[in-house]
Parts: structure tokens; C-alpha cells; sequence
């Protein structure tokens, strides 16, 4: 008897394990445009999916909308794109709290298994 809650237990620790393995958050790497660059990029596991957000920064000061959207590309250990989504942008216009900044949210619902890091990067206009 004592034997088989050991092993129950010994299995529950691996699963936990595992699990904490699989929730472990992705590698982040930040692509700088010339004038704005995403900062403070959060990621938070849903039921949804991935949520990524964060905020796109002014890098000089001057008064106007931010224009755009951002890019989430996953990428596998080698770098290569595997899927890649866009978020828009919220609040673009400037505010007297927030006068260079606005922000993003998007969710990866289908995150590919091997993505090892995610690249996120700032764009103006289509693809």
C-alpha cells in the first residue's frame, strides 16, 4: 500500500514537472524599427492561447499618432519563422499621460510545439 502512494506521488511531481516545462514562457527578442520600438512585452498563458502585449514607444520626442501594427513571429531553435501574427494597436493617440506610447495585445491560439522564442517587431503599412 505505502508503495503505490509513492508512486502516485513520484508521478504526480514528474506530470507537474512537465507541466511547468511546457508553460515555461518563450524567449522574447525585440526588433527596433528607425523611431519605434516595442517595449515591456508581457506574455501570459490563456485558455485561449499565448496573450502577448506590450507597448510601442516613441524613441524621440514629437506629437502625433502612431501609425502601424505589430508583428509576432514564433520561431523555432534554427530562427525560422513558423507562424506569424499581427496586433493592433490601441490608444495611438498621443494623451497627456501617455504622449509616446501605444498599446498592443494580441493571442496565438494555434502556437506551434518546437517555437523556442518569439521576435516581435513594430510596422507601418501591409505586407
Amino acid at each position: 500500500m505505502k508503495a503505490s502512494i509513492a508512486t502516485a506521488t513520484g508521478l504526480l511531481a514528474l506530470f507537474s514537472a512537465q507541466a511547468s516545462a511546457t508553460n515555461a514562457p518563450l524567449a522574447i527578442e525585440i526588433e527596433a524599427g528607425k523611431g519605434l520600438a516595442p517595449t515591456g512585452v508581457v506574455q501570459t498563458r490563456t485558455a485561449a492561447g499565448l496573450e502577448v502585449s506590450g507597448w510601442v514607444k516613441k524613441s524621440w520626442p514629437y506629437r502625433g499618432r502612431l501609425f502601424g501594427h505589430v508583428d509576432v513571429e514564433a520561431r523555432n531553435r534554427n530562427g525560422d519563422a513558423m507562424s506569424v501574427q499581427q496586433g493592433a494597436l490601441f490608444g495611438r493617440t498621443p494623451t497627456p499621460k501617455n504622449p509616446d506610447r501605444a498599446r498592443f495585445s494580441l493571442t496565438l491560439a494555434a502556437l506551434p510545439e518546437d517555437a523556442v522564442s518569439l521576435s516581435i517587431r513594430h510596422h507601418v503599412g501591409g505586407h
